[in-house]
């Protein structure tokens, strides 16, 4: 429009100018239709919609449905967490309902259990189970479908050679009946709460393993496990212990039968060791302390 003639290099200049600009305009409406077409697919997804967002169906499961989905739970704990001793513990007191036990999946974990234990028949984490199957299983052969004799418990030939073959393994002695399994049971729990009382500083942990494995063999409590109770005492008063254990040897001595006359002087002996816990406290003396200070710690000083 100038009449200017332009040099081949302004022309060559001009020609790239226009070539970049159009690329630019090709590339933002490329983005564009992108937006547009994520814009409809975001659109035509539907928002997921919580048909229980009380969660009162949770509540309407029925107690077989629970277990189901317990035994799911544990299942997956043994094959995703197999290492953790946990993981089988879990398992076998989920399979060991009573009226619901399943006593190879029982097995299983205890085998499972003495191994991750170093193979040693004392292992705290073992004992209670081990004294609990030994003390409930029945080695009676199954009887027919129609008879009434016949039990969830009652095992078939195969699985009772099974059960007599492990116990022996794991006890280290010869057991071929329900008598000598009994008795290996009764053994275990005895030879651990010894090896626990005779230590100077027995973990709180081991101690109360010892009450359940006592428990699960038959004792009746605190009336005929004094010394175990001041094994627990001494203990809470160890430098290594935790309020976690302490909790939950205090929590096993008042929920078991035989064992709540002995929680009180449990309490006592945890809340001289953890005087500021309030899981140790007397409920009077925490409602005392919250209407003194408005609910603010009394100094010590």
């Amino acid at each position: 429009g100038t009449g200017v003639a332009m040099s081949a290099a302004e022309k060559k200049k001009l020609k790239a100018q226009k070539k970049r600009e159009a690329k630019k305009q090709e590339e933002e409406a490329q983005k564009a239709e992108a937006e547009a077409r994520n814009a409809a697919a975001a659109g035509s997804k539907k928002e997921p919609v919580d048909t229980d967002p009380s969660g009162s169906k949770l509540l309407t499961k029925s107690a077989e449905e629970d277990l189901k989905e317990t035994r799911k739970i544990a299942v997956k704990l043994q094959t995703t967490c197999g290492l953790d001793p946990n993981s089988h513990k879990t398992a076998y007191w989920a399979f060991s309902v009573e009226g619901e036990e399943r006593p190879l999946l029982q097995l299983k974990s205890l085998v499972r259990l003495w191994e991750l234990g170093g193979r040693r028949r004392l292992f705290y984490k073992l004992v209670p189970c081990f004294a609990h199957f030994c003390s409930t299983v029945s080695l009676e052969e199954a009887a027919g479908s129609n008879s009434s004799a016949s039990s969830s418990s009652s095992l078939s030939g195969a699985l009772r050679s099974l059960v007599l073959s492990q116990v022996s393994q794991i006890s280290g002695a010869k057991v071929s009946s329900e008598a000598d399994v009994r008795r290996e049971g009764k053994r275990a729990a005895e030879d651990l709460k010894a090896a626990v009382v005779k230590s100077p500083e027995g973990a709180m942990t081991e101690i109360v393993a010892a009450m359940r494995a006592r428990c699960a063999a038959g004792s009746r409590g605190a009336s005929e496990e004094g010394a175990l109770l001041e094994a627990a005492g001494k203990a809470v008063q160890g430098k290594t212990v935790t309020i976690k254990e302490a909790k939950r040897a205090l929590a096993f001595l008042k929920e078991t039968e035989g064992w709540k006359e002995a929680a009180d002087k449990f309490l006592a002996a945890c809340h001289k060791r953890f005087p500021h816990a309030d899981a140790f406290r007397d409920p009077s003396d925490v409602l005392k302390i919250v209407r003194v200070t408005g609910g603010q710690e009394l100094s010590e000083d």
